[in-house]
């Protein structure tokens, strides 16, 4: 009967069944007065929160300035049915922000112990963890020895994400390899908006138009090219037909120069992550030697993803002679930064170019004379 109440939770919803399960049994509920403070940023996180009733604001403190008081700025306002505080605890990190009750607020509250007790299994060992043999049955695990993570559990957790959780921020900064279970998450790197910088060659040599056209597609979502599953490459966009480059110039300096931008960053999706696949692995091997290749700062977004997080210190400090020449073997880099901006800037330019071509098109239509 609780666990069916509790199902009108969104963020608890969320959670597969086994886990929903779980969560009913450890959560404890209380009432938090409005103006006091849920969470306190610099704080070590101690528990995780499902706000029921009520609305919450979180804050950031910085020090703009130096010889200046510090200024909060309000970065978000939770209401029920969200969650928040579990990524703290999940990377063992201060609170970044103070989290306040804005009114009464109605929690579900989880703390650290349970938490990890919860998605490590801890404490039972009469059977093989269910991650343990999901590890398995992955290829980088081969000849790696997995029954050290039973004298040692805290080296690996199952933890499922909410749609949306950004699960990394920087992957040169992350403790953990991320084998994903169940779902899926998308890559994600921030790159600087590509501006057309090129002009289609009119036949007529028509003066181009002064239309702006924005990239398209290029936010968290779509990708640019979706072969990198297969080949590990991020290639170009295929162009339909030789001719189209022949048929494209660079701007002139006058074209550029009339043209004022603002700096700006986009969001682009470099690769998905489905059942099995490891997040991780391209920059591990590069911090440890195994490849000699610099990899891009990139994010990782969930869609709603299980997965396992295995420490990559504890991974490499176990890693035989074998198991490095086999990463060696079968991990293939990202691409690098100047290579994901480029192919930025080529399908940037091929949408303006189509773009073009086809006002360009529609006008001449429009100007035909009408059949007698």
């Amino acid at each position: 009967m609780a666990l069916r109440g509790l199902q009108s939770i969104t963020s608890f919803a969320e959670y597969p069944p086994h886990l929903q399960d779980k969560l009913a049994r450890t959560a404890y509920f209380y009432s938090i007065p409005s103006k006091k403070v849920i969470v306190r940023q610099g704080h070590h996180a101690e528990t995780f929160y499902f706000l029921i009733t009520g609305q919450a604001e979180e804050t950031i403190t910085e020090h703009k300035d130096k010889d200046k008081e510090p200024e909060s700025t309000i970065v978000n306002t939770y209401e029920k049915g969200d969650s928040f505080g579990e990524l703290e605890i999940v990377h063992n990190i201060p609170r970044k922000t103070t989290i306040a009750a804005d009114t009464t607020c109605e929690v579900l509250a989880i703390d650290s112990e349970d938490f990890y007790d919860m998605f490590m299994e801890d404490g039972d060992q009469t059977f093989e963890f269910d991650h343990f043999k999901f590890l398995r049955t992955i290829p980088f695990t081969k000849g790696w020895p997995i029954r050290k993570l039973y004298e040692h559990p805290q080296m690996c957790m199952s933890h499922f994400f909410k749609k949306g959780s950004v699960i990394v921020r920087d992957s040169n900064n992350s403790e953990w390899l991320f084998i994903v279970k169940s779902g899926s998450c998308q890559v994600i790197k921030e790159l600087r908006e590509a501006k057309p910088l090129i002009v289609a060659q009119r036949v007529a040599n028509e003066q181009v138009g002064g239309e702006k056209y924005a990239p398209n597609g290029l936010n968290i979502g779509p990708r640019i090219d979706s072969r990198r599953r297969k080949g590990f490459q991020l290639g170009p966009p295929e162009f339909a037909s030789p001719t189209y480059i022949t048929a494209l110039q660079p701007a002139t300096n006058e074209d550029i120069k009339n043209k004022t931008y603002e700096e700006k960053t986009v969001f682009v999706q470099v690769d998905m992550l489905l059942p099995k696949d490891v997040f991780g692995l391209s920059m591990m091997c590069g911090e440890n030697g195994i490849t000699d290749i610099t990899q891009p700062s990139l994010s990782l977004v969930s869609r709603g993803i299980e997965c396992i997080m295995l420490n990559k210190r504890f991974f490499m400090e176990h890693a035989t002679a074998f198991v490095k020449q086999q990463l060696k073997e079968i991990v293939r880099p990202y691409p690098l930064q100047e290579t994901l901006q480029k192919h930025l800037q080529t399908h940037t330019d091929w949408e303006h170019y189509k773009m073009q071509t086809l006002s360009g098109t529609l006008k001449s239509v429009g100007r035909k004379p009408a059949s007698p």
